[in-house]
Parts: C-alpha cells; sequence; structure tokens
C-alpha cells in the first residue's frame, strides 16, 4: 500500500504565502480615506460574557503573555484568488455544494479540507481595534472570502458598546448580510464529521496540552511514515493508551483556539490545525478531552 500522505501545512495562522497564495485586504484600502481611525485598545474581557467562565478571558487575546507562540510555516498553501472571488459571488445553494465538493479524500480513508483564504498581516496595523478577534476573522474568512474589514471593524465597536453584547454580535452583524451566522455547536464526533464532510470547517477553544507539540506531533510524523492504515489504527491504539494526553496546571488552565480541518473515519482521528506548531492528528477521546467550545458558521 502506499504510504500514508503527510497533509500539506493548511493551518489558518500561518504566516507567509506560498507562490500561488492569496492574500485579502488590499481592498480595504480604499476604506481607510474615510478619515484617520484612532487606535483603539478593546477590553477582552468583553469578548465572551458568559461563555468562558472557567478561564482568563485575557488569553483569548492573541497579544497575551500567556499564550504560547505558534511557530508559523512557510509551506503553507492557501487558497488561490481566481477560487476566491468566485465563492465570494456565489449563491447560498452554489456555495455549499462548492465547498462540499472541494473536500479531498486520500487512498487511506483521511478527509481534508481545501486550504484557507489568508488574511494580509496589515490588515490587523490599519484595523488595530480588530487584533483581539483576529482569531475569529482568520476562521469566518473561509466562509466571507470578500471580507470588508472597515465594517467588521465598526459593527464590532459599536455592539461592545452596547449592554451585554460582545464582539461576536458586531461579526454576526456583517455574516447576517450575506445569510450567515457564526455560532456555538455542541461538539460529538459526528457532529464535527458531518460538517467536514460538507465542506465546513469547526472551531474549538481547547484546553492547552504540552503533549501537542511534543508526544502527538511526534506521533503525528509517526502516522505519515506508516505504510497501512489498518497497521496504524492498532498502532495509534497502542500510543493512546501508552501516552494519555495531559493538561497544563489544573489550577490555571490554559487555552487555545483549534481549527479541524480532515478527520478518517476508521482510525477516529481528526486534524487540527492552529494549536500546535504544525497540524497534528487527534483522536476523538483526546479531542473530547480537551475540547471547551466549538464554533462554526452555518448559512
Amino acid at each position: 500500500m502506499k504510504k500514508l500522505i503527510l497533509l500539506p501545512l493548511m493551518c489558518v495562522l500561518a504566516a507567509s504565502l506560498g507562490a500561488q497564495g492569496f492574500v485579502i485586504g488590499e481592498d480595504a484600502k480604499e476604506h481607510s480615506e474615510m478619515g484617520s481611525r484612532e487606535e483603539k485598545t478593546k477590553d477582552i474581557n468583553n469578548l465572551e460574557k458568559s461563555d468562558t467562565p472557567k478561564f482568563d478571558p485575557a488569553s483569548l487575546d492573541p497579544k497575551s503573555d500567556d499564550e504560547e507562540v505558534v511557530e508559523e510555516d512557510d509551506d503553507t498553501v492557501y487558497s488561490d484568488i481566481d477560487t476566491d472571488a468566485k465563492f465570494a459571488n456565489m449563491s447560498r445553494i452554489e456555495a455549499r455544494k462548492f465547498l462540499k465538493q472541494s473536500v479531498k479524500t486520500e487512498e487511506n480513508g483521511d478527509m481534508l479540507l481545501p486550504p484557507f483564504p489568508k488574511i494580509d498581516a496589515k490588515i490587523f496595523k490599519e484595523y488595530a481595534d480588530l487584533l483581539p478577534y483576529a482569531i475569529y476573522l482568520r476562521f469566518i474568512v473561509y466562509f466571507d472570502r470578500d471580507m470588508n474589514f472597515y465594517d467588521y471593524s465598526n459593527a464590532i465597536e459599536r455592539r461592545m458598546k452596547q449592554h451585554k453584547k460582545t464582539a461576536i454580535d458586531g461579526i454576526n452583524d456583517c455574516l447576517g448580510r450575506k445569510n450567515m451566522t457564526f455560532q456555538k455547536i455542541s461538539f460529538n464526533a459526528n457532529n464535527v464529521r458531518n460538517r467536514l464532510e460538507s465542506g465546513t470547517p469547526v472551531m474549538c477553544l481547547l484546553t492547552k496540552s504540552p503533549d501537542l507539540n511534543t508526544i502527538i506531533a511526534d506521533r503525528t510524523l509517526d502516522r505519515a511514515k506508516s505504510e497501512d492504515i489498518e497497521e496504524w489504527e492498532k498502532t495509534l491504539k497502542k500510543k493512546e493508551r501508552e501516552n494519555p494526553i495531559t493538561t497544563e496546571v489544573k489550577s490555571d488552565p490554559k487555552i487555545v483556539w483549534g481549527t479541524i480541518i480532515g478527520y478518517n473515519k476508521k482510525t477516529k482521528e481528526f486534524l487540527v490545525s492552529g494549536a500546535s506548531r504544525k497540524p497534528v492528528w487527534l483522536t476523538e477521546k483526546e479531542l473530547g478531552k480537551i475540547e471547551q467550545q466549538t464554533y462554526t458558521v452555518r448559512f
């Protein structure tokens, strides 16, 4: 049998653009001419007032000193400009069909989502008030491929000034114009698999585990070297039993965002990007142990 193929790195948080990469944000420059924008610092504690009571909300801010810096890869593949332009102009039915047909199935049974669009890092310098919500936007751009950052900035600012409103309300104001909604969903293996099969990624808030960049990362490399998926399934069970995933100090848990971009039904593994230096394969049991909240975009 052919060796298992190691997925080309397509994590959402990667910084560099490949030869055929597409950077979103050039068109947004024209909106900046509408007037100078004073740099504003948002109180990240208002990001999710009721949804993250167990954690320090500051750790949701990519600028937080406590948040681990994820090393980003230079060989990441992003979607191309023609694909994103076409998708942005599709009807809802056409878009759903397009996403479903874009899912790739490998010979070993791995089902993988297509590359994500990339947001130009310059956007978060021009719209500094959007930086605390960059992780959300880098996920949402998979659906809103002609994202208007000026509108998102204004909508989030307006909602954050309102009683009991959050940044997500502002994000949904913008998505709502395209009949989309960013919302929390229940986490279970079947639910996530069904969404991935339809071409829809899922975003998870995870309890950070030091194993993601060590034991799990090494296991992912071993997976790529395996010549038989059935043999790997047996090996995986043994490795999971011998090295159960751990989390950091329970009295002060840290969190990290991850995007699920693939799965293998036979081995019951999910491919998670953004929560570690490189995408890693986690079992359903492992992912369920560290998952705290799960989101996606419905349309």
